[in-house]
């Protein structure tokens, strides 16, 4: 035994400390943890009886950065004077930094502990011991550095060799040799070209995304873990369509280096916050050329800097995006006195008078603002230049907005195309699985026949989305494009929408709106009405999503109710007007209401049947020739009538 061991070492207990970096160290590397554990049996062979094993750390790492329990149950054991020794494989275990590391060897000095592992037993309190320990202390700390180091520079070298090292966007493939390359799916390939030519018409990510909605056209996402060849669909949300137009690899370029994190102090230990975007100057690795893009490298830079300007809260000298107000100059004025970025208020009877103000003044001098500007008068004299500016241009816009139509109805027919090429590749796909099936083995057959039956159904309904585009007209009649010529010869009459104010633009209805005309908004509500469908079934019937189903049933409900009101025609709401209607006695009607199986209503409409609620939903004139036929014909109401009448 040790000399440096002494009975006060051995009245106390021995701690054994075990700890792997990572995750992964604990599963790939066992070996180094039964080491570890084998501590144990050394400890009592020295002659300590109690022996503790802390390993609340494993799969944490040393480097100072994450909290580590185990380490402070084992600074508290020492402070408190328990501890003879502590057991650990190497001094990289306890700490991989000199601030846990040396607060560990100073408390052992105080309290009279002992370290020990593979090398030797060190006593702190002594000086040589104490320098050894300085020694492992640093060793393990630049050890690490140095690894990571390394390995960092390996890992960017071959990123400027061209190798991909992480998942490939969608629309892309990671070959076996780490290259990125096209995906040879050309549904998936259209999809993707079809996102930037669509913002290259609308400028805005956001309405993009909303064309995608409206024309149910899903995109693809690639599947975690797949290398970009698992593919699923689905509606795009607008953070999609910002992660697409902006990844560089798009561009054909391969980038590292687009995000970076500060380091902080919190509560004496260093921590790094959320990683933040840099500018493209401050990418670490810029590799242009890199593969085949989707799209140019300028015109990459075009739409960052399209998305930077239709920011709410833009970076730099950009205006922003368009508020809400009639305001024509929001965002696009600045003060001639300090230079600041001129705000908007509104006034007026109505509050929609604009007024230009700088609050330069109140910011720097603590005085007024630097001046205020009426709104009105400087809207027209903008608005009078800029058309008179681009009058010449009006027939060309007209003719390229019958281009834009005839290439919106492309895109979406070449959409579909592909979608219905893809579905009968896995209609037939699984028909082959089933035709090679036993059919006596029903476990499987009948899971191959639900699965061949879904693709079937996919199939009809892509087929019919298609027969629907093919049916509407790709071109104008030859009225309609008079009438958009003769509008771009007078853009003012465009501007003005023939006398409406200018905001009533934001109103207008959608070119593709699935209920253009007031029949189809009667014949929906009317439909909701008799069936009372899920609203998600209601939309799917006049193709739309179950968002704006919804929408339309709260709009078109109470003008319904409204309307029917006014002509007398409302449902009738006691019995005794029932009784009326149906030329019936308040018993009789009573009795008809008793035998009616009464459906539950929507909750828009009447939640609950009560004696002031509408009992029956009548739509024709106050006679008995109104009520519906179906209840008129039914036999309890038909004895009904005939007791009455007798």
């Amino acid at each position: 035994m040790s000399t440096k061991i002494l009975s006060i070492h051995l009245q106390r207990d021995a701690y054994v400390y075990v700890r792997q970096s990572t995750g992964h160290q604990v599963r790939a590397h066992p070996e180094s943890q039964r080491r570890q554990y084998a501590l144990v049996d050394q400890a009592r062979a020295l002659g300590f009886a109690h022996v503790m094993v802390i390993d609340e750390d494993v799969g944490r790492s040393g480097t100072g950065r994450h909290e580590r329990p185990g380490f402070g149950q084992l600074l508290t054991a020492v402070c408190e004077g328990r501890v003879g020794a502590v057991f650990a494989l190497e001094a990289s275990r306890l700490a991989r930094n000199n601030r846990d590391w040396h607060h560990l060897i100073d408390l052992c000095a105080l309290t009279e502990t002992l370290l020990i592992d593979d090398d030797g037993i060190y006593d702190p309190r002594q000086l040589n011991d104490r320098l050894v320990l300085g020694m492992k202390g640093s060793m393990a700390e630049y050890e690490l550095g140095l690894m990571r180091q390394r390995a960092r520079q390996a890992f960017e070298d071959k990123i400027q060799r061209g190798h991909v090292m992480w998942e490939v966007p969608v629309g892309f493939v990671r070959t076996n040799d780490d290259r990125i390359e096209k995906i040879a799916d050309r549904q998936v390939q259209h999809a993707v070209a079809g996102v930037f030519q669509k913002f290259r018409e609308l400028g805005s990510a956001r309405q993009t995304m909303l064309w995608y909605h409206e024309a149910q056209l899903p995109l693809p996402e690639v599947c975690p873990g797949t290398l970009g060849r698992d593919i699923r669909w689905r509606l795009p949300s607008e953070h999609r369509i910002h992660q697409m137009l902006r990844n560089p690899c798009y561009a054909g370029a391969l980038v590292y280096g687009r995000t970076a994190a500060k380091t902080v102090i919190i509560d004496g230990r260093a921590r790094q916050s959320h990683r933040q975007k840099q500018p493209i100057a401050q990418w670490r690795i810029l590799r242009r050329d890199n593969h085949v893009g989707y799209i140019s490298w300028e015109e990459f830079l075009h739409i960052q800097q399209l998305l930077e300007a239709n920011r709410h809260r833009p970076q730099g000298e950009v205006g922003g995006a368009a508020k809400r107000g009639p305001a024509l100059l929001s965002g696009l004025l600045r003060c001639g006195r300090c230079g600041r970025k001129l705000y908007v208020a509104y006034s007026g009877t109505t509050g929609r008078v604009p007024r230009y103000i700088c609050h330069g003044g109140r910011v720097t001098r603590g005085s007024a603002s630097c001046l205020t500007v009426g709104g009105l008068r400087v809207d027209r004299a903008v608005e009078a230049a800029v058309l008179d500016a681009i009058q010449p241009a009006g027939v060309t816009a007209a003719v390229e907005a019958l281009e834009h139509l005839r290439a919106e109805h492309d895109l979406t027919r070449q959409a579909l195309t592909l979608a219905l090429e893809k579905a009968h590749y896995e209609a037939q796909r699984a028909q082959r699985q089933y035709d090679r099936v036993d059919p006596d083995n029903r476990l499987v057959a009948g899971e191959l026949e639900r699965r061949w039956n879904e693709t079937l159904i996919q199939v009809a309904e892509v087929e019919a989305r298609l027969a629907a585009l093919e049916s509407q007209p790709t071109t104008l009649s030859a009225e309609q494009r008079h009438s958009l010529l003769t509008l771009g010869h007078d853009l003012a009459a465009v501007w003005r929408l023939d006398g409406k104010p200018r905001t009533a633009r934001q109103f207008a209805v959608y070119q593709n709106c699935p209920l253009p005309t007031p029949e189809d908004r009667l014949f929906f509500i009317l439909t909701y009405l008799k069936t009372y469908s899920l609203q998600v079934v209601q939309g799917r019937l006049f193709g739309m999503g179950q968002s704006k189903a919804n929408q339309w049933i709260h709009v078109l409900l109470p003008a319904l109710l409204a309307a029917l009101h006014t002509l007398g025609d409302a449902p009738a709401r006691s019995l005794t007007a029932l009784a009326q209607r149906l030329r019936l006695s308040e018993a009789a009607a009573a009795a008809v209401v008793g035998a009616v199986e009464v459906e539950p209503a929507p909750s828009v409409a009447a939640p609950v049947a009560t004696p002031d609620a509408p009992l029956l939903p009548m739509t024709g004139p106050n006679d008995a020739s109104s009520a519906p036929k179906t209840l008129l014909n039914r036999p309890h109401v038909i004895a009904a009538r005939k007791k009455t009448t007798q």
